[in-house]
């Protein structure tokens, strides 16, 4: 769940800001800040950051404990699960599945699931004997514009041309 259990508040209310620690941890961080400051080890500023985290835990409202098993069911399935399916199977209405992804992650599904889908196909595109439209289809593409329009949405170029970028990267690392 990332940084949301260590807040007191939504993490959907700091989405796409730029938020201010003082804001997200309250007076805690001046005291933290004092100690890392302090002239010592580098195990004892793990310890002070260790205690600062876990008393930070104890000082937090439990989130929607719903959010683990949403989230988790949409990385498992690589973000092509249907928000309808997935709520079936989580007996669950749809709107609060929303409300609950929304305010643990931060996005709302359809955004949260396709950034799990297109980090799958980065990931399959990682491996080299794998055709363009083996992905897509491996990825729960049904035809190559939807896919093309996706990634280019979201990494601002076609999967041929992020593709070959990648392959002069590594190419670059060989020579």
């Amino acid at each position: 769940m990332g940084a949301q259990p260590f807040m007191d508040f939504p993490i959907s209310e700091i989405t796409n800001t730029r938020a201010d620690l003082n804001h997200v941890f309250k007076t805690d961080l001046e005291h933290l800040c004092d100690s890392l400051h302090q002239d010592m080890g580098e195990q004892a500023k793990a310890r002070a950051l260790d205690i600062f985290f876990k008393n930070k835990l104890r000082q937090v409202r439990s989130f929607d404990d719903r959010a683990i098993p949403l989230t988790q069911y949409i990385l498992q399935t690589n973000g092509t699960v249907r928000l309808q399916d997935l709520t079936k199977k989580l007996f669950i209405g749809e709107r609060t599945a929303q409300r609950i992804i929304h305010n643990a992650v931060g996005v709302n599904y359809k955004f949260f699931a396709r950034t799990v889908r297109l980090e799958h196909v980065r990931n399959l595109m990682a491996q080299q004997h794998t055709s363009l439209t083996d992905v897509a289809h491996r990825a729960g593409y049904f035809d190559q514009a939807h896919f093309i329009h996706d990634f280019r949405e979201a990494f601002g170029e076609s999967p041929g041309a992020y593709l070959k970028k990648q392959q002069r990267l590594v190419w670059n690392r060989v020579v």
